[in-house]
């Protein structure tokens, strides 16, 4: 159940993200709060408080690490990129480390590698911003099956 709320909120504001190149706050809000219920819920069913912990850490750590390159890198991320995170990486969070590793690097790798496809085939210029959220749930989906 957790993974389905997780992944129909995602794909919502991915979705939201590529049409209109923002994540509306109010959305990210309640997706991320049903999220986080349905989290609380199953850890109070399972008895698996540790490990609702230890994701709720990994999915804010991203965010904290999102945040430094939004206030240091200026344009490179907007803030809905740093509020969506400990949603998008709540899931992958529960993996552990090396998964919350694999799934930031992945949406990295991705955004570089269709931002330069992008301007090598001449459809944007290099000042062109690719909204980042529907790379940051592909990278935590693609964690999450390896």
């Amino acid at each position: 159940m957790l993974e389905i709320v997780w992944f129909i909120s995602c794909l919502a504001l991915a979705w939201i993200d590529i049409r209109t190149k923002k994540l509306p706050n109010q959305m990210v809000l309640w997706a991320t709060a049903a999220t986080y219920a349905t989290a609380i819920i199953f850890a109070a069913i399972d008895g698996t408080w540790s490990a609702l912990l230890n994701a709720s850490g990994l999915a804010l750590g991203t965010a904290s690490l999102f945040l430094l390159i939004a206030l240091f890198a200026k344009g490179s991320f907007g803030m809905g990129d740093v509020k969506f995170a400990p949603l998008c990486f709540l899931l992958v969070g529960f993996e552990g480390l090396p998964t919350t590793l694999l799934a930031v690097a992945s949406s990295f790798m991705l955004a570089a590698a269709v931002g330069l496809a992008m301007t090598v085939a001449k459809k944007r210029d290099l000042k062109y911003k690719i909204p980042f959220g529907p790379f940051m749930v592909v990278g935590a989906v693609i964690a999450l099956l390896f």
